[in-house]
């Protein structure tokens, strides 16, 4: 059942009690990784483990900063906020509302950098926890999980282009 977070900003992915980054060289451009990033949530479900393609924006566009989109992974609705929409180089959410109920806080950050023919992707998930539950542990265990989600958006870029 979905529940409210708590309402965070950019600073939350590198002041978070619980984060973890990633970082892979994608065999795409910038604008490229971005787009499949911010611009179709639906397309998460072709390399993103566990989400489906059902994601939509619920805001009309143009899209960018404040904008709302539902995704749909391990069979819980999330409902995100977009914090940062600078094409090419860097993408932000926070997550609103999940069926998450150990935590009360999370955001996700993207930042991209050129880097030979491919782009440099730091991705951070932050997230707060409820008293005595083990948030560390549960972040350390994510991180391979986003490592392979990024490795997988590489392969799909590869394959589209």
């Amino acid at each position: 059942m979905p529940r409210s977070l708590r309402a965070v900003d950019t600073d939350f992915t590198s002041t978070a009690r619980h984060r973890v980054t990633v970082t892979e060289v994608l065999p795409a451009s910038p604008d490229a990784v971005f787009a499949a990033l911010a611009e179709d949530p639906a397309g998460w479900g072709a390399w993103f483990p566990g989400f489906t393609d059902a994601g939509r924006y619920l805001t009309p566009g143009p899209h960018g900063v404040g904008s709302q989109r539902e995704v749909f992974a391990r069979g819980s609705r999330f409902l995100e906020t977009i914090l940062v929409w600078e094409p090419g180089r860097r993408w932000s959410f926070r997550v609103d509302e999940a069926g998450l109920p150990a935590v009360s806080a999370l955001a996700e950050d993207f930042r991209l950098t050129p880097e030979g023919t491919g782009t440099r992707v730091d991705y951070t998930m932050a997230q707060e926890t409820s008293p005595g539950f083990v948030g560390a542990l549960v972040i350390r265990l994510a991180g391979g999980q986003l490592r392979k989600a990024l490795r997988n958006l590489g392969t799909h870029l590869a394959a589209t282009r």
